[in-house]
């Protein structure tokens, strides 16, 4: 299978391995793969071009999500894709890559008009008392002798910010306003982006990339957070990049002292379970003495 990766006007060849293959070979074997399998897994060193794989397999189901570990390894898809070399898709186009960042990597320029004297740091638009991002506001009123709440809705808002943006739950009253710029399929639903005219808030606006990117790349955190709320585009395929950091990461790590242990038997003694509490101590004291596996201790129930 050709790559189809390109630096200026000259394309690139694939690596070749030590087992005879080559990049290309790779994607054909891994879109095999996924014939039978819904997880591939791809193992390789550090410099081996498990990117372009990544994204050439990507591009073989039409389109997908990349997560990576690390704003490094973000940056250097940026780098890389962004400005430098390029994949072109059956059609002849090129790709489009588009690498999404968190809050704290923007500057917020509603509180930059605002705070002009603040540093840096206070400006970014990971700020939780942005109108697009702060806690939604209630007024309570009395009418006829009975309460009546009202809650703020995000769309008023933001409309606070003469830069706003938002990503909405899609809506045809939605599509009649002049800021929608677009709609797109996500993982809870369809979505709109709404950005104001002339707004240009650097944020929100890098969310284009949903509606025109191929392939979108962000860190895992990011990514974590989009998937969680249901507003990452629905795509065929997620490539996870140095997926033994991602897999770590979905792993309860819990820290097991002396001093935790005693002071677990002490509460199961005081609720009048002394035979559980030296169960505890007991299997506790087995493993400090190397006579059982920590999977035995962890399965304690």
């Amino acid at each position: 299978m050709k790559l189809n990766l390109y630096e200026g006007s000259e394309e690139l060849e694939p690596l070749s391995y030590s087992t005879g293959k080559n990049q290309g070979e790779l994607v054909g074997e891994i879109l095999e793969s996924f014939e039978s399998s819904d997880t591939v897994f791809l193992k390789g060193v550090v410099g081996s071009g498990k990117s372009v794989i990544g994204i050439r397999t990507a591009l073989e189901f039409g389109g997908g999500t990349i997560s990576v570990p690390t704003k490094v390894l973000s940056r250097q898809y940026q780098d890389d894709y962004e400005a430098g070399k390029y994949f072109l898709k059956d059609s002849g186009e090129k790709a489009r890559i588009g690498v999404l960042r968190g809050g704290g990597n923007f500057t917020c320029p509603h509180l930059k008009d605002d705070h002009p004297d603040w540093p840096p740091w206070r400006l970014s638009c990971q700020n939780r008392a942005l109108p697009c991002t702060r806690p939604l506001g209630k007024t309570v009123r009395v009418k006829e002798g009975k309460e009546v709440e009202t809650r703020e809705s995000r769309m008023d808002a933001v409309k606070e910010c003469p830069y706003w943006g938002f990503i909405f739950l899609h809506s045809l009253g939605l599509e009649k306003l002049e800021e929608h710029v677009g709609a797109y399929q996500g993982l809870s639903g369809k979505y709109s982006l709404l950005l104001k005219k002339g707004g240009e808030c650097p944020y929100w606006s890098q969310y284009q990339s949903y509606l025109t990117a191929d392939v979108n790349v962000m860190n895992s955190s990011k990514w974590r957070i989009e998937a969680q709320i249901g507003r990452l585009p629905l795509t065929r395929v997620t490539v996870v990049d140095e997926a033994d950091a991602w897999l770590d990461g979905l792993c309860t790590k819990v820290s097991v002292t002396d001093q935790r242990i005693e002071k677990l038997a002490d509460n199961l003694r005081e609720e009048g379970l002394d035979e559980e509490a030296g169960r505890v101590e007991g299997i506790w004291n087995d493993y400090k003495e190397g006579f059982i596996e920590p999977l035995v201790l962890a399965r304690f129930d």
